[in-house]
């Protein structure tokens, strides 16, 4: 998913929030000691350091995440301990949720019906990239060494492995059938070895097992009293029916809607969208890096396919 870019990300924080003067009010003394929960909760401070209390809560401090050795370890300097393995009940999520909530999580630099500053602009983006981080180190790095090898990924999103018994076995053979489209439009399958004949209205190739003549299921009796000479020629398009007799297997087991695997493929899309929009509203060309990076990510987790049917396929029929 891109980690090993975060070190260009984290070079950024330090540009952006290097611009920052020192605000010397309450609010800002106490992000600085750290009494994050004081300033999250105090609507007397401005969204920005509110904003800031909520991902120092959440673990998302800037010294830890820029101090030496931080990306050897970007779990453990996002504050995520061991013993959480599930994002959905972790309390870290609600807190990147109030930061992203209070920054402006809509499209755009508005958000209800104020413009965004500059400044909670950045923290957006920085809110969506540690919310994406945590969620992806809670699922992905079941050893919480803030290293995700191979066989975490394989484990955690159940994608079959190149090792299995069933990786590459997809055995496609000629089944000996022919689908026919006459004149009038309508289609046929054609059992040439046994020369049976039937209609095939679903369009699916599924033999239903008909013993009719090709002769009597194709060639009508007025298609025969017009041959000329006991000669008859029938034009359409037609096709050969492939059997599938195994298929790999891209998941080692049945994924369910609420599966934590499709849950981060869509946080990710949505986290990367986001951010893109709050560098746009930096005014961060679309040639740099960052956006060029983030575009790929995108266009490699989402090709923009769709799925609309809600019909399951027809019954396997034995040939």
């Amino acid at each position: 998913m891109g980690l090993q870019k975060v070190g260009f990300t984290l070079g950024l924080v330090l540009l952006l929030f290097g611009c920052k003067g020192q605000v010397q009010d309450s609010c800002a003394k106490r992000l600085n000691q750290r009494e994050f929960a004081s300033v999250a909760a105090d609507s007397k401070c401005t969204t920005w350091e509110q904003a800031s209390g909520e991902l120092g809560l959440a673990g998302f401090v800037l010294s830890n995440l820029v101090a030496d050795g931080a990306t050897d370890n970007l779990r453990s300097a996002l504050g995520i301990g061991p013993e959480v393995t599930e994002f959905k009940t972790w309390a870290g999520r609600t807190h990147y949720q109030n930061a992203q909530r209070l920054t402006g999580s809509t499209v755009g630099a508005a958000y209800e019906g104020q413009s965004r500053s500059l400044a909670d602009i950045e923290l957006h983006f920085f809110a969506n990239l540690g919310n994406i981080l945590a969620q992806s180190y809670i699922l992905l790095d079941s050893s919480a060494d803030g290293a995700i090898s191979n066989e975490e990924i394989l484990t955690a999103t159940s994608l079959n492995s190149s090792s299995s018994s069933t990786f590459g076995q997809n055995v496609m053979t000629d089944s000996g059938k022919l689908q026919f489209t006459n004149s009038t439009g309508t289609t046929y399958l054609l059992d040439l070895a046994h020369g049976y004949c039937e209609t095939d209205p679903n369009l699916d190739g599924v033999w239903g097992g008909s013993t009719a003549s090709i002769e009597g299921c194709l060639i009508t009796a007025a298609d025969l009293a017009q041959a000329s000479g006991g000669s008859l020629s029938l034009s359409g398009p037609c096709a050969m029916v492939i059997q599938i007799d195994s298929v790999q297997s891209l998941f080692t087991k049945r994924l369910s809607q609420d599966d934590p695997v499709l849950d981060l493929s869509s946080a990710l899309v949505q986290g990367f969208d986001r951010m893109d929009e709050d560098l746009s509203a930096l005014d961060i060309s679309t040639d740099a890096q960052i956006r060029q990076t983030l575009a790929d990510l995108t266009q490699t987790l989402d090709n923009g396919a769709t799925c609309g049917s809600t019909q399951g396929p027809p019954a396997v029929q034995p040939n």
